[in-house]
C-alpha cells in the first residue's frame, strides 16, 4: 500500500462518513416526512455546522482524497486511476453547487428558500456517496490489476 492510497482511503472514509451522516441522520428524514421537526433539525444542523470540529477539518481530507487520487493516477497510469480521478471532479462541481452553496447562503442568512436548500442538499449528498463509490471501486480495481 503505497502514501497514494492511505491518502485516498482516509479521506473516502472521512468523507464518505460525514455525507452518509448528513444523508440518514438529517436529509431523508426531512425529505420523508411531513414533520417540521425533521426539517427543522436538518435546517439547524446545517446552519451550525461551521462550529463543528469535523466541518473545520473536511478540506484537509479533500484534499486528501484528490491529492491520492492524482498521485494514483501519475504513479499507476492506467485507465481505472485515470477515471477515478476524473469522477472526481464533477463529484467536486457537484459539492460546491448543490450542498456548499445552499448551505452558505442559510448559514449567511441570505434569502434562500429552506426547502429548495434541504433539496438541493439531498440531491448533492446523494450524487457524492455515487462519485465516491465510484472513486473507491475504481482505486480498488487498479490495486488488483
Amino acid at each position: 500500500m503505497t502514501a497514494a492510497d492511505i491518502a485516498i482511503y482516509s479521506g473516502y472514509a472521512f468523507l464518505s462518513t460525514n455525507v452518509a451522516y448528513g444523508l440518514f441522520s438529517y436529509d431523508l428524514p426531512a425529505r420523508s416526512s411531513e414533520n417540521k421537526a425533521a426539517k427543522k433539525a436538518a435546517l439547524g444542523h446545517y446552519a451550525s455546522r461551521k462550529t463543528t470540529l469535523p466541518y473545520k477539518v473536511l478540506p484537509v481530507f479533500c484534499v486528501s482524497l484528490f491529492g491520492g487520487l492524482a498521485a494514483n493516477a501519475y504513479q499507476r497510469r492506467d485507465v481505472a486511476s485515470l477515471v477515478a480521478f476524473a469522477v472526481a471532479f464533477p463529484t467536486m462541481m457537484n459539492n460546491g453547487g448543490r450542498v456548499l452553496s445552499p448551505l452558505m447562503q442559510l448559514a449567511n442568512k441570505k434569502e434562500s428558500d429552506e426547502l429548495k436548500v434541504l433539496a438541493s442538499v439531498f440531491k448533492g449528498h446523494v450524487i457524492d456517496i455515487v462519485g465516491m463509490v465510484a472513486m473507491l471501486g475504481l482505486t480498488l480495481y487498479a490495486q488488483k490489476q
